[in-house]
Order: structure tokens, then sequence, then C-alpha cells
């Protein structure tokens, strides 16, 4: 799942470099691109408090998130939902609206 990035330069037009944007635009890519990239080689599961802690929010608030079929746990283990790490970091990208600091 993609974001755009935007920014702004509050730079006199004088000093204005024609090839900044392109510049910073290419950079934000290969950025979004390796984030991405890490996303993609998340390997585990997480229990229901460990993905709501990651996500911040309440363990209720994710279950009722779960309920409304937003995510899916990937199996039970002694009767408590497993999430792969994977689908909860995409759940926090939809949830949140943006790439988390670290990932799970």
């Amino acid at each position: 799942m993609a974001h755009a990035v935007s920014y702004y330069f509050a730079t006199p037009s004088t000093l204005s470099d024609p090839d900044l944007h392109s510049k910073v635009d290419r950079m934000l890519r290969l950025l979004e691109g390796r984030q991405q990239d890490e996303g993609s080689k998340l390997a585990g599961t997480m229990s229901t408090q460990e993905a709501a802690d990651f996500v911040a929010i309440s363990k209720r608030t994710f279950e009722r998130k779960v309920q409304q079929g937003l995510i899916s746990p990937i199996a039970k283990h002694k009767k408590k939902n497993q999430f792969s790490k994977q689908a909860v970091l995409e759940f926090f990208i939809a949830y949140r609206g943006y790439q988390p600091a670290q990932l799970p």
C-alpha cells in the first residue's frame, strides 16, 4: 500500500533548484520502496495483545477490528488468536495512515 508524501520548500524563487523537487521525489520513492521491502520480509506471528500494543490501541478495540473483518487471525494457539506480522503491519498502515517508525 503506497502513501503519498508531500513537501513544501519555503525558499525564494531565485534560489530554487529546478531539479530539487525531482531529486526529493526520487529519494522519497527509494525510501518508501526500502520500507516496503523490509515489511515484505516479516515472518512470525503476534498475539492479540502484542498486535494491539504495536498499533497503539486497546486490546478490546483491536478485537472489535477483528470482528469487523479489518484484520484476520491466521491461527489460534490455545484458544488465542495469532496474527501474522505482515497483516499487523498492513493493518497499522491502513488504520494510522502512515508507516510505523519500527517494524514489529
